[in-house]
């Protein structure tokens, strides 16, 4: 159970990672392609950030 719940905080956090990285390569104007390329997000994803 433990192992289960900090794998996923983990997870949790890698996926924040990504969000935050996201939300900067937009402020830079990168082509959402290339975001998507880089942070393995979705398209509906990075819209959301």
């Amino acid at each position: 159970m433990l192992k289960k719940v900090k794998s996923y905080g983990v997870e949790e956090g890698k996926k924040n990672k990504q969000i935050t990285i996201a939300r900067k390569m937009k402020n830079k104007n990168y082509a959402l392609e290339e975001i998507m390329e880089l942070t393995g997000l979705t398209k509906e994803e990075i819209n959301n950030v």
